[in-house]
């Protein structure tokens, strides 16, 4: 028997990704006790990839965010403080979105 393991990652803009994680294969037949579940390493190699994509995802998501202009919500090609009135995209329209 092979498992294929796999994470998706929905953004809040829509995206969604699909991250491989692993395979875990085992023989059912003649199987021994080791061969039942997941082994230590297994579990942790698993939960090392799930924590990476889990902060990938997150940092993308912030950083993403942050770069919205506060006052229309356009994507400014700045990435300096968001509050910051020197960080307003010179294309902004300054119109605040309702």
């Amino acid at each position: 028997m092979k498992i294929r393991i796999r994470v998706e990652t929905e953004f809040g803009w829509g995206e969604t990704r699909s991250h491989d994680l692993g395979t875990v294969e085992r023989d059912s037949i003649g199987a021994s006790d080791e061969d039942f579940g997941l082994s230590l390493a297994e579990g942790k190699s698993l939960l090392t990839e799930i924590q990476r994509v889990l902060l990938q995802g997150q940092v993308e998501e912030i950083s993403e965010v942050s770069r919205a202009c506060r006052f229309c919500g356009c994507q400014s090609a700045y990435k300096t403080d968001p509050l910051s009135a020197s960080s307003i995209d010179p294309a902004c329209t300054g119109e605040i979105r309702a």
